[in-house]
């Protein structure tokens, strides 16, 4: 019966920790897309889903009866945790460096600042023990320490600053442009930013990125748009039904290219206001395709950090015959 007993505790443990990857992992397929480029927000979620995480395991003494649902589901929100932390932290690093010199001083400090959190909270988790067992109180000072952790961690995305170019960012830069004929500089975008700074106060174009290239068919002048693109890198489509502005890259197709496909996106929905969906369309071009140099090396000029354009890319490329 002992042996029988000790088998099945093993079991529950090793399925608790195999169900918690398991769901860390189809949470990686289906967002570790926009981690480059909403930093600040995913580190925050991190954060949450550490607190919760560490709840949930917590929670098996007062309930064993669902160890394994609890358990599982702590593991799983702990590993996405620092699957985040993994993935953000290069950002956070890579922009607190000197122009890139210092990222190994860097690392090997935050490395030991981690080693002196976690001796600091070893001693406070047996400096407890030794006053009380009592789970209740032990849940009261977990709950404490988790509302300090969430509160310096939005401290710290909220005082970092990032010259990174997001979609939200660019889409912003090219509306106050065609609107005004101004390129904002890191301080105006940022006051048009609200909450941690990756997301724009400002209505911009509903413009997406497709996952698959069937989304983009809703553009029944889709072949038009592409004779008109044939010597870009980029591809738009416009899905009138829903107001939807599709983007999409070539496999030559870089950062440089987005940013000049979001300013198109930008003027031709500009441009409909006085001409129809296919003239709109044409005009901008040409008038992006003038603009765009000066364009680009404005935003160069101002600080803005070229080398860091990013979007929500899902992966898919298309590639087309281009004109000799």
């Amino acid at each position: 019966m002992a042996a029988a007993g000790g088998a099945s505790l093993a079991i529950r443990w090793a399925l608790k920790d195999g169900f918690g990857e398991i769901g860390k992992l189809i949470f990686i397929q289906n967002f570790s897309y926009s981690f480059d480029s909403h930093p600040k927000t995913w580190k925050i979620i991190g954060e949450i889903s550490s607190v919760i995480g560490a709840g949930l395991q917590i929670l098996t003494i007062f309930f064993p009866q669902y160890f394994l649902v609890l358990a599982s589901f702590g593991i799983a929100l702990r590993g996405i945790h620092y699957s985040i932390w993994s993935a953000t932290h290069i950002t956070f690093n890579n922009h607190s460096s000197v122009h890139g010199n210092n990222i190994g001083d860097l690392v090997s400090k935050d490395d030991a600042q981690l080693s002196l959190a976690h001796l600091v909270g070893l001693g406070i988790g047996v400096s407890i023990l030794t006053v009380s067992h009592s789970p209740p109180l032990l849940v009261g000072v977990y709950s404490i320490l988790s509302v300090c952790q969430l509160a310096m961690s939005y401290a710290l995305v909220k005082a970092a600053n990032f010259e990174i170019l997001n979609l939200p960012r660019m889409q912003l830069i090219a509306k106050m442009f065609v609107q005004e004929g101004e390129i904002y500089e890191y301080k105006q975008v940022a006051g048009k930013e609200h909450w941690i700074g990756e997301y724009a106060t400002e209505k911009l174009i509903n413009l997406q990125i497709p996952s698959h290239f069937a989304e983009a068919k809703a553009d029944p002048k889709l072949v038009d748009r592409l004779n008109v693109l044939y010597d870009e890198n980029y591809l738009l489509a416009y899905d009138e039904k829903n107001d939807a502005f599709w983007m999409m890259l070539s496999t030559e197709g870089n950062g440089k290219d987005i940013l000049k496909a979001v300013l198109h996106a930008t003027k031709w929905k500009s441009e409909m206001s006085s001409n129809s969906i296919d003239d709109a369309f044409v005009k901008s071009f040409d008038w992006t395709k003038e603009i765009f140099p000066l364009y680009y090396g404005e935003l160069a000029s101002l600080e803005w950090d070229m080398q860091s354009i990013v979007w929500s890319d899902k992966g898919l490329r298309i590639s087309w015959k281009k004109h000799q």
